[in-house]
């Protein structure tokens, strides 16, 4: 009697045991692939966002500081220690140090 239970129940366990761990291997598989398309896609935010972060100098943030270098010296200014300074939100032109700026300008 004890063995005709093992024998009658014995495929179904097996195939219960085998889909039981192809379960588990498939989720486990699914889920690095979903966690490696994440940190794809987090990766590719950061790089998005670090080019939208570089900082371009434009003609025209230089041609502004030709332009106001050439009216000081005009008026006799000493323009030896002028400087400028680019941000993504404007552009600085300064005299000696970067904290004694006298002009922003946001051209863009």
């Amino acid at each position: 009697m004890l063995a005709d239970w093992r024998v009658k129940f014995r495929p179904i366990v097996k195939q219960s045991i085998s889909n039981a761990v192809l379960d588990r291997v498939s989720d486990g598989l699914y889920r690095q692939e979903v966690n490696t398309e994440s940190n794809i896609i987090v990766e590719n935010k950061i790089d998005d966002k670090i080019k939208s972060k570089e900082i371009i100098t434009t003609d025209d943030d230089l041609k502004s500081f030709e332009y106001i270098k050439e009216m000081l010296a005009k008026y006799g200014r000493n323009v030896d220690q002028l400087g400028y300074k680019d941000t993504q939100n404007y552009f600085s032109i300064y005299v000696s140090n970067l904290n004694n700026w006298f002009i922003r300008i946001n051209l863009g």
